[in-house]
């Protein structure tokens, strides 16, 4: 259980890397493929996406990723095909069809050699690069919390009303072991820690539960 689980959605939200998207919708064949045309398309989205992610954030680094929309002719969807920055700008036709036909047989286990194939969106993706994660240290669990205060429980393990603990989260600290069946409340949210279950607080603040042993 992390810190804020029940408004976990508007801390990623508030915590996601700035990004926007450009896209263009311009219809070109593989054996009319202008490479001019495409890193002058390439480079006019990437500036509308860089430029629109520095009004968020003015500073910090920013990660360009490509991709085309590409399909055999005559078919009525496309598959996202990614390109690195440099295959992108580079503009062979040759890369761009060996991708297609690698991201093809991922999907649907074969390419088709020798048909014609297409390009129908070009896009670029800037962001701002996200947090680094680091793995927290072990935490060897400490004495089982001494509760001070309790209430009754429906507790739908054993299927019968009981006791359970009443532990604030804001109080616990890592290492600290707490037995089911208790409630762990907190400002946005209670627990309810079954019995045949335990929790112990993470050297990040999560709390983590498994089953207790026979």
């Amino acid at each position: 259980m992390p810190p804020g689980a029940d408004v976990g959605s508007a801390i990623g939200f508030l915590r996601a890397p700035f990004s926007f998207e450009a896209n263009r919708s311009v219809f070109m064949r593989r054996d009319a493929f202008d490479s001019v045309h495409v890193r002058r398309l390439f480079a006019e989205l990437a500036q509308e996406a860089v430029r629109f992610v520095r009004t968020c954030d003015a500073t910090a680094e920013i990660v360009a990723d490509h991709k085309v929309y590409m399909r055999y002719s005559g078919q009525g969807w496309e598959i996202p095909v990614p390109l690195t920055g440099a295959e992108a700008m580079a503009a062979d036709p040759a890369v761009y069809l060996a991708r297609f036909a690698e991201g093809y047989a991922r999907l649907f286990g074969r390419s088709v050699a020798g048909m014609a194939v297409e390009i129908t969106v070009w896009s670029v993706n800037a962001r701002t690069a996200a947090d680094l994660v680091t793995a927290i240290a072990p935490m060897v669990p400490g004495p089982a919390l001494i509760p001070t205060a309790s209430r009754s429980l429906f507790d739908a393990a054993p299927g019968r009303a009981t006791v359970a603990a009443v532990v604030a989260r804001a109080a616990l600290i890592p290492g600290q072991h707490i037995i089911g069946p208790a409630l762990i409340t907190e400002a946005e949210t209670t627990f309810v820690l079954s019995a045949g279950r335990s929790a112990m607080v993470l050297a990040d603040g999560c709390i983590d539960i498994t089953a207790k042993g026979p």
